[in-house]
């Protein structure tokens, strides 16, 4: 093999290639001559050097081996090996492992001295947690660091911790709770620290899905500014993000159509598909506005294929949901094809109906399942609405034969029954209400029940007819799994 000239061999590379070998040549020693202090001592140190260059799971490799030898002499060294494995897991955005391992870290640093280790081991497990969107483990994680906080006297720590539950609160639908918590944490914190900056930037999402999107506009300003500010890339990110969108929502689309091409480049730089499809998201909807109908199909293609990308095809039941709004517009404002739009509005509403009332069950977490059901509530007022007044008499028999048949509720229509244009891709949402122009009262119509125990089945009628089946078809374009467990489930007959 020849040998490379010496000119272009990069020298930083050269010169860490030769740390490489020295630290590898150090742990094979150590684990030639079966001393397990210097073999820890040399893995970690290899782990340092790999960190950044190689694939985490290397680096976990690396660390494992280390916590193999801790185990031998040190076990409290070897669950801080634990929680680097989790760290590094969690930025690689694997939350379900870090969950992991962060929750059995707490397990192992035992006894009164490792108390805060423990609290700090669950505090993020907690985070973790929240991240899977698993909000019962969530809360029990974070309430058990509290505890212990509060008991060595930590507030500092235990005001962490509280940052995660008021998460769980928004995010689970608790929404009072989570006002209460947040401002109790802005007392707290001081004005311009990180936690205070979260804490802001979390209450204006509450104002953004409460309608009030103006009020969400210094917070986010505020937070943006000072996570930047602290070197808090994403989470800065995240608060910009969520400032544009409030831009375009009050009226300065320009503005905030300029900052939001500034974050989608700055997420795409970072190689995170679902932040960039969030962006694309609010980019459709501000097209929208200005009734750049094209514009705005471009935009929600573009975020179409950012969440299959990121692998977040049942998000893509949220973005059909959300292109509702954009087929009406045009329905609205081009009556030579209303007849047209109108049609594929109704059917992807029901499609987008049907697709969410399936996925909540991939949900683990009873909490999560109920936010999400009544999430549903509202997709099936709207969706009832949609189909009584535009759709055909037989689509409307066959939506309230399925919903009777799934077992249902009458629901009150309330304003805050019509849904809000939903385009999250994370737990964290920034997307508010665009507005979506269905403000009539309805009938009381039908809602799914909260908590059933399993996918419904396909419906049939007499003739041998599948109940909306074009519109489920429709559903099952969008997501693999979604596809599979709509073929799997069992065909019974209408009532």
């Amino acid at each position: 093999m020849a040998v490379p000239d010496a000119q272009f061999i990069d020298p930083e590379f050269a010169a860490w290639s030769r740390e490489f070998e020295r630290r590898s040549l150090r742990v094979r020693d150590a684990q030639q001559a079966d001393e397990p202090r210097e073999l820890a001592a040399a893995q970690v140190a290899l782990a340092d050097h790999l960190a950044g260059h190689a694939d985490p799971t290397v680096v976990v490799g690396v660390l494992r081996d280390a916590r193999r030898a801790y185990r031998r002499f040190d076990p409290r060294q070897a669950a801080r090996c634990l929680v680097d494995i989790a760290a590094l897991m969690a930025a690689d955005g694997d939350h379900d492992y870090a969950y992991r391992a962060y929750r059995q870290a707490a397990g192992e640093f035992t006894g009164p001295d490792a108390a805060e280790l423990r609290a700090d081991c669950l505090t993020d497990a907690g985070a973790m947690a929240l991240e899977c969107g698993e909000f019962d483990d969530a809360e029990r994680a974070v309430r058990d660091a509290i505890r212990i906080y509060h008991r060595r006297h930590h507030t500092f720590g235990a005001a962490q911790a509280r940052i995660t539950l008021a998460n769980v609160y928004r995010l689970s639908g608790r929404r009072a709770l989570a006002v209460q918590e947040f401002g109790s944490l802005l007392s707290i914190f001081a004005d311009g620290s990180v936690e205070h900056a979260l804490c802001e930037a979390s209450l204006a999402e509450l104002h953004v899905d409460d309608g009030v999107p103006w009020t969400a506009r210094p917070l986010y300003e505020r937070a943006a500014a000072t996570l930047g500010a602290m070197g808090v890339v994403e989470e800065a990110l995240d608060a910009r993000l969520g400032l544009a969108w409030v831009l375009v929502a009050t009226g300065d689309g320009e503005r905030g159509a300029e900052l939001l091409a500034q974050v989608r480049r700055e997420f795409e730089s970072m190689d995170r598909p679902d932040k960039v499809a969030i962006c694309d998201y609010v980019r459709a909807a501000h097209l929208l506005t200005s009734g750049d109908f094209a514009g705005a199909d471009a935009a929600f293609a573009t975020a179409a294929a950012g969440l299959m990308a990121a692998d977040m095809h049942h998000q893509l039941a949220k973005l059909q949901w959300n292109r509702v709004t954009r087929l009406l517009r045009e329905a609205d404002a081009v009556p030579a094809r209303q007849d047209r739009l109108v049609a594929e509005a109704v059917d992807t509403a029901v499609s987008a109906l049907i697709a969410a009332d399936y996925e909540r069950f991939q949900f683990t977490d009873a909490r999560r399942r109920a936010a999400w059901t009544t999430m549903l509530e509202h997709r099936t007022t709207t969706t009832f609405w949609l189909v009584e007044q535009l759709g055909s008499p037989g689509l409307l028999a066959d939506l309230i034969e399925t919903r009777l048949s799934a077992g249902v509720y009458g629901a009150d229509i309330r304003d805050d029954h019509l849904p809000r244009v939903d385009g999250s891709t994370s737990s964290r949402s920034p997307i508010p209400d665009d507005g979506l122009a269905l403000t009539l009262g309805a009938a009381a119509l039908l809602a799914t029940d909260a908590l059933p125990l399993g996918p419904p089945p396909a419906l049939v009628d007499d003739t041998g007819r599948i109940l909306l089946a074009h519109q489920r078809a429709m559903a099952a374009a969008l997501d693999p799994e979604l596809g599979d467990v709509l073929s799997s489930v069992p065909r019974v007959s209408a009532w």
